[in-house]
């Protein structure tokens, strides 16, 4: 298993593995696998997500992101369904994606149509998959991390999930 981006090895993508491979060999490089392997981050992500009454849903296509009144509120499935947001649509699609999931209106917001314009000039770039985690480090000894990448955030789960 290629722990860079969860495939078996042999379909790791050289290029993928090139762009941070330099980094272990720094003097201060640090490697760190998860408990159980990488699967077991998106295992957590799922128990989290349902202990504050989210739901994951699988092979749920969005067709359209709903907007009323300037704000999105909600999504409409390939399947016809529809999905309400309780406090937000947060799209894990990229912007040039997102944006094909708006519908273009007369009355939308003069920022939405200014995003949307300023997306089709920018350069898009290869890709690389990031995992932000917020942890409580109030016990932990992280005076051997002298990486500046390496942020460490000091506020509880339930305090992330509900301030951001």
């Amino acid at each position: 298993m290629c722990i860079f981006c969860g495939f078996p090895a042999k379909g790791a993508m050289t290029a993928h593995l090139l762009y941070i491979l330099e980094r272990f060999f720094e003097e201060t490089a640090a490697f760190c696998v998860p408990i159980g392997g990488t699967c077991e981050l998106g295992n957590t992500l799922q128990r989290g997500l349902e202990k504050f009454g989210g739901k994951l849903q699988l092979n749920a296509h969005v067709e359209e992101i709903l907007m009323e009144d300037g704000r999105a509120v909600g999504v409409k499935l390939k399947n016809g369904n529809i999905v309400k947001a309780k406090k937000a649509v947060v799209s894990n699609a990229t912007p040039f994606d997102t944006v094909k999931l708006l519908k273009k209106k007369d009355d939308e917001p003069k920022k939405l149509t200014a995003w949307r314009d300023t997306l089709g000039k920018l350069p898009r770039h290869g890709a690389i998959s990031h995992l932000f985690l917020a942890i409580d480090a109030k016990d932990l000894d992280l005076s051997h991390i002298q990486d500046p990448a390496h942020l460490v955030v000091q506020v509880s789960l339930h305090q992330w999930v509900w301030e951001c």
